[in-house]
Parts: structure tokens; sequence; C-alpha cells
């Protein structure tokens, strides 16, 4: 049974099928399955297409589960990573959990959990924790593939990107300008839906501009809120506390330039 069932399986086209709508891995097979047995006179049998419809669906489900546990176990290690870099650098400080909460001006219990891998920062408390232990923010990107000499410091390749991802606020940052000794930044971010900059604004030095390249944005400057829907650009000074968040139920893409460099 279970072989007719995977042999169902491998004629359904398993790219088509978008893993984190479970609804949608159902509700295909689900109809697959009565056009091949349902209607099939050799498998007449009510209970053997029962039988067969839910052996499918355990296949399906486990598809899903593999899927999210992957995705879980990336956000982990990304946090874990994020959380060694802190603790790395505060021990090289020689400062105690409570000292560096109190530069960073975070709860002793926010820090740890930190630490530990167990949440992730919003721009806000990750600008603070760089701060307090004097580095630039863009020190706790991910490194991408070293570039070739004559490209260092003037290209960035796509698979060559720093990358700093967010997972509690649903934000992904990929900085595309070299590094942080220019006077310009230039990063790309992602938001997922309902992903933000965090719930509380934050304030530096000089000017943001950018441009929306997919989705809505949600942007608060001083006591002004703005939608910004796909193609449309905004710039700002830094000065006056900000935040942002994804207006829409899609994924938003936005090119976000600082000047000078904020990460």
């Amino acid at each position: 049974m279970l072989v007719v069932t995977e042999t169902l399986l491998s004629f359904i086209d398993i790219n088509s099928l978008n893993w984190d709508n479970k609804s949608d891995c159902l509700i295909k097979f689900s109809i697959y399955f009565h056009f091949t047995v349902g209607c099939n006179q050799t498998c007449s049998d009510g209970v053997l297409q029962l039988r067969l419809w839910l052996a499918g669906i355990s296949l399906v489900m486990s598809k899903i589960t593999d899927e999210e546990t992957f995705s879980e176990e990336a956000e982990r290690n990304e946090n874990l990573w994020l959380g060694f870099q802190i603790r790395s650098l505060r021990l090289s400080k020689g400062y105690s959990l409570q000292t560096l909460a109190k530069k960073a001006c975070l709860s002793v219990g926010m820090v740890s959990q930190l630490e530990r891998g167990l949440v992730s920062p919003t721009v806000r408390s990750l600008r603070y924790i760089s701060d307090a232990l004097e580095v630039p923010t863009a020190y706790f990107f991910l490194e991408g593939k070293p570039p070739p000499t004559e490209e260092i410091g003037r290209i960035v390749r796509q698979s060559a990107r720093r990358r700093l991802r967010l997972t509690s606020s649903g934000m992904t940052k990929d900085l595309l300008t070299p590094d942080t000794s220019g006077l310009l930044q230039l990063t790309l971010i992602t938001l997922e839906p309902n992903g933000s900059s965090g719930a509380e604004a934050y304030t530096h030095q000089g000017e943001d501009a950018g441009f929306v390249l997919k989705g809505s944005l949600k942007l608060w400057v001083g006591d002004d809120t703005h939608i910004l829907n796909e193609g449309d650009s905004f710039r700002f000074k830094s000065e006056l506390p900000h935040r942002f968040a994804n207006a829409d139920t899609r994924v938003t893409e936005v090119l976000w330039s600082v000047t000078p460099p904020f990460y």
C-alpha cells in the first residue's frame, strides 16, 4: 500500500507545492488522489481507498514536518552564532552580564537569552549591544564568500553578501556595500509578513533613504506614519525617532541607504 502511495506522490510536482501552506499540500494531494485512485475501478474498495489516502496524507505531513524542522534548525543555529559572538566579545572585555546589560540599557535576562541563542535582537537592541561592546553592528553579519583581490573594498557579489537574520523580528539584512569605512551604507532589507524593526523607535546620526522594491512598508518617523508601496521611496533625518514594519501579507523588500554607516 505504501509503495502505491509513494508512486502517486511521484507524479505530483513536488516543487509546485507550497510546504509553508499545509492546506495547499493536502488539498492538492487529495484532488490528485481522487482522480487517480478514487475513479479507478480496480481500487473500488472503499476501505482500501481510505487506507491509501491516509498513508498518502502521512507522507505529505512528514515532508512538511521535515521542511519545518530544517527551517527551525537554521534559525536556531543563526541565533546561537550571534549569541556566541556577543558572549565572546563580552568576555574579551572582561564584562559581566550585569555590566553589559547596564551599558546596553537592556535587562540582564535579555542579554543572557541573546547569548544563549534563545531569542534574536531587535535593530535597536543590537545597536545598543554593538555600542556597549565598541564594535560596528556589521561585526555580527554572517560572512559571505571572500571576493577576488581586485574586488575587495569595491564590489559585492550576491554570493558574497554579509547577512544578518533577526528571526524574532522576521527581518533579514544583506549588506550591499563592501565595508563600513565609507560615507554611505546600502542594505537590502527583507521583511517577512508581520516582520518589523521592533516595537521601539531608534535614532542615530545622518540621513536614511530607501526604495520599496516589493510589497508595502509601514514607516514611522517622529509623530508621523506612512505607508509606502512598491516603487515608492523616502528620505528623513536619522535623528528623528523611527521604526518600520511590513504592511503587506507578502514578503516586503526595501533597498535602504544610510549615511554615515549605521552598521
